[in-house]
């Protein structure tokens, strides 16, 4: 059995340099600017899909942007 342990608050792994990885490349690949380590810090902990919108108003993605930046980080 496989089991997969998230821990998005980083209570038990600073996974905060992963997440800002995946966000850098998202926000990359739709042609928008980086966010710093620190905003990408302060988006985790409550769950993906907050992180997600955190991320898309942070860079003015329109609302419509939101799921498919939530389904590529999930896939992740």
């Amino acid at each position: 059995m496989i089991r997969i342990f998230f821990d998005l608050d980083g209570a038990v792994i600073d996974k905060a340099p992963e997440l800002h990885g995946v966000a850098y490349a998202m926000l990359a690949d739709a042609g928008l600017g980086p966010l710093s380590p620190e905003a990408a810090r302060s988006f985790i902990g409550r769950s993906a899909a907050a992180f997600v919108r955190q991320m898309r108003m942070a860079r003015s993605i329109p609302v419509s942007g939101q799921a498919p930046l939530l389904q590529r980080l999930l896939r992740v």
